[in-house]
C-alpha cells in the first residue's frame, strides 16, 4: 500500500525495483566471490561498480555526468590489477 511506500522510504529503505536490483548486484557480487574462493581455494578480485546518475536516454537526459564519465570509474577499476604486485612482488597478468 502506498502509506506502507512513503513509511519504508522515510526509514531510508526505497522500494524502487532498480534501486533494489542494483543492492542486489552488490550482495551477489559479495557472495559469488566467496563461493569462488570457498570452492577454488584460490582469491580472485570480483567487483561491481555504480557510475551514478548519468545523463542517458534513460535518465531523459537528467544525470549529473555524462555516460563517458560514469564509464571513467569501470574502466580504471578494470585495470586496477595490471599494475598490482602479488606478495612476492610479481606483476600481475591479464588473463
Amino acid at each position: 500500500d502506498f502509506n506502507d511506500e512513503i513509511k519504508a522510504e522515510r526509514k531510508g529503505w526505497s522500494l524502487n525495483a532498480y534501486a533494489f536490483s542494483k543492492a542486489c548486484i552488490g550482495q551477489y557480487s559479495r557472495i559469488f566471490a566467496r563461493d569462488i574462493i570457498s570452492k577454488e581455494k584460490r582469491r580472485i578480485w570480483v567487483g561491481t561498480y555504480c557510475p551514478g546518475y548519468c545523463r542517458t536516454d534513460m535518465t531523459r537526459g537528467q544525470g549529473e555526468r555524462s555516460a563517458v564519465e560514469g564509464a571513467f570509474g569501470i574502466s580504471t577499476m578494470s585495470t586496477m590489477l595490471l599494475d598490482h604486485e602479488d606478495e612476492n612482488g610479481k606483476k600481475a597478468s591479464a588473463k
